[in-house]
C-alpha cells in the first residue's frame, strides 16, 4: 500500500477512535435516591405491604415457572414465607425490586457496537480492506 493511499482512511480512522472515546465517556445514569424519613430512624415498613410485594412477585409467570423448575410447590413457598421474620420478609422484598424479568438490554448493544468499533479501527489501522455489500 502506498503513502498516498494510507493517508486517505486516517479521516476514517480518527472518526472511529473519536466516537469510541465519545461513547466511553459518557456518564451513567446515577442511581442514588434519598432514604425514606420512615427508614431513617430504624423503622421497619409494614410486614404486610412487604408480604404483598412479595406475592406479586411470586405470582408472576417466570418466577412461578422457575420455582416449579426447582422444585417448590406453591405450599412450600406459602410456608417458607410465613416463617420469615418481619426483617427478612422486608429485606427479601426489598430484593426482588432489583430482581424483576426483562432487564435493560442497552448495556449489551452498547457493548456490541463497541467491539464492533475496535475491530473495524484495528483491520483499518492494519491495512485490511472492509468490503459491505
Amino acid at each position: 500500500m502506498t503513502f498516498g493511499k494510507r493517508w486517505r482512511r486516517l479521516p476514517l480512522v480518527g472518526a472511529i477512535a473519536l466516537w469510541v472515546v465519545f461513547i466511553s465517556v459518557l456518564p451513567s445514569p446515577a442511581v442514588a435516591m434519598p432514604i425514606p424519613s420512615q427508614m431513617v430512624g430504624g423503622g421497619q415498613s409494614s410486614s404486610s405491604g412487604d408480604l404483598a410485594k412479595l406475592q406479586s412477585f411470586l405470582e408472576e409467570k417466570k418466577v412461578r415457572e422457575r420455582l416449579k423448575d426447582l422444585g417448590f410447590s406453591p405450599e412450600e413457598i406459602s410456608s417458607r414465607l410465613a416463617r420469615l421474620s418481619p426483617q427478612q420478609l422486608h429485606e427479601v422484598a426489598q430484593r426482588t425490586e432489583n430482581l424483576r424479568v426483562g432487564a435493560d438490554a442497552a448495556g449489551a448493544l452498547v457493548a456490541i457496537v463497541l467491539i464492533l468499533a475496535i475491530v473495524i479501527l484495528v483491520l483499518e489501522l492494519t491495512g485490511h480492506r472492509i468490503i459491505s455489500r
